[in-house]
């Protein structure tokens, strides 16, 4: 009898765990099974492939878990719609449509990194002095985002029939033979892009073995610059014709409204248009040339601010002190204007003791700020007489911005010294800015 319970309480309880563990395996499966759905869900969302996933059977509908799915279904469409619309946009932007991968993630990646980089190179090329180190910082952006090797800047003047190399890198063999006649270069001539082909010879200059890729870039009427890029395989082509050149052409994009300003002034500097006693440019550049940088202006859409300055009682320097002293004083003031100006900026004297600013590329506010500060040093400044005694001077400012003042510079200039009566008609040492209300009898074009 007790083998025989023995066996019975054993065979019931082997039965009873058998149950047990059938009930629970189906209870839990659906639930397992789920949660191993969402699992795989997620790590292809990380591959950038997002799927919805199908509800396992034994859910109950209306509970917990199946509201799970529900919910989690509508995350994964809100967030594939919200990405695709992001990679779309950014697509359209940058005009990057060329990417093969299955990655979503890598390459919008891939497209904010760029972007990022692009962003960083503007905020450094905005304060760049010269025209040199824009083409450096370029040429730095080849070699190490793009891995471009060989390549040079090249300046086409249509004017004068010159050509000047302004920059080169890498090997001098992958050069193109236009020695004899720089109309041959291809891509300055059509202004196109033009680079390798398989089946023809897009340029009969290229002598070299590899393969190119040539931009023109107008910097001026008669300016061109051409940048050629040279690479060894038909791998690297790819890579650059298909992928890097839109990024390329958008640094260019950033660097010539810079490099525009900056060929300017360095025209103006190679030019007669300084005025012998400051060193600034004098009445003669703003007749003959300011239609440029306004053209320039207009093209690009920047603003610009119009400071006219003038030196207060400056003919009782020159009554009690002597023409020597008034010029020392007219020496100071342009010496304490170049001090806070930048390269790109342009000051000329108009005469006697007027002196006009023009802030390119800038806004009000910071129009003013340049005004105080020129302002503040004037009047902290020691002109020193032969018997070693110091006096000071001041000066009055008048401030308008082209082209929300007017659309017409010479109406900027005006209202400018509008608002420099008033400077000293109100007490002097002041800085005022033009406004519509003012009135004046000055009529100076």
């Amino acid at each position: 009898m007790g083998k025989d319970t023995l066996f019975t309480i054993l065979f019931v309880t082997i039965f009873l765990i058998f149950i047990i563990v059938f009930l629970t395996n189906s209870i839990l499966k659906p639930y397992i099974d789920t949660f191993l759905r969402i699992g795989d869900s997620i790590k292809k969302s990380t591959d950038g492939k997002f799927e919805n996933i199908n509800k396992p059977k034994g859910l109950i509908k209306g509970k917990e878990v199946d509201k799970l799915v529900d919910n989690y279904n509508s995350f994964i469409l809100m967030l594939k719609n919200s990405f695709d619309d992001i990679h779309t946009k950014l697509k359209i932007f940058t005009g990057d449509n060329n990417r093969t991968s299955d990655n979503s993630f890598l390459n919008l990646k891939d497209i904010i990194d760029n972007l990022s980089e692009l962003y960083t190179f503007k905020k450094q090329i905005d304060i760049d002095e010269t025209s040199h180190e824009i083409y450096d910082r370029l040429a730095q952006i080849l070699k190490n985002r793009f891995n471009i090797k060989h390549f040079n800047f090249t300046i086409y003047d249509s004017e004068n029939k010159t050509m000047k190399v302004v920059l080169q890198e890498g090997d001098d063999k992958k050069e193109c033979d236009k020695s004899s006649n720089f109309d041959l270069c291809r891509a300055y001539k059509i202004s196109q892009d033009i680079y390798s082909v398989s089946y023809h010879k897009a340029c009969s200059c290229y002598k070299d073995k590899g393969f190119y890729y040539c931009i023109p870039l107008q910097l001026m009427d008669h300016i061109t610059l051409v940048i050629r890029c040279v690479v060894e395989t038909q791998e690297e082509f790819d890579t650059l014709k298909n992928y890097h050149i839109i990024y390329i052409k958008k640094y260019l994009q950033e660097a010539i409204p810079n490099l525009k300003i900056k060929y300017i002034v360095d025209e103006l500097n190679e030019s007669n248009y300084k005025d012998a006693l400051t060193g600034l440019y004098n009445r003669k550049f703003f007749d003959q040339e300011i239609d440029i940088l306004i053209n320039l202006a207009q093209r690009e859409e920047f603003s610009i601010g119009v400071l006219m300055l003038d030196m207060d009682h400056f003919k009782a320097v020159n009554d009690e002190y002597g023409h020597d002293v008034g010029d020392q004083v007219l020496q100071m003031l342009s010496s304490i204007i170049k001090e806070n100006i930048r390269e790109s900026d342009v000051a000329i004297r108009m005469g006697g003791e007027e002196f006009l600013l023009l802030l390119v590329n800038i806004d009000e506010n910071n129009t003013i700020k340049v005004a105080n500060k020129i302002r503040q040093k004037v009047a902290t400044s020691a002109i020193k007489l032969k018997n070693g005694d110091d006096f000071y001077k001041t000066v009055s400012t008048g401030v308008s911005m082209f082209p929300d003042d007017s659309t017409n510079i010479f109406q900027v200039v005006k209202n400018a010294d509008i608002a420099l009566y008033n400077a000293k008609e109100s007490g002097r040492d002041k800085v005022v800015r033009f406004t519509k209300s003012m009135s004046s009898t000055i009529d100076i074009f």
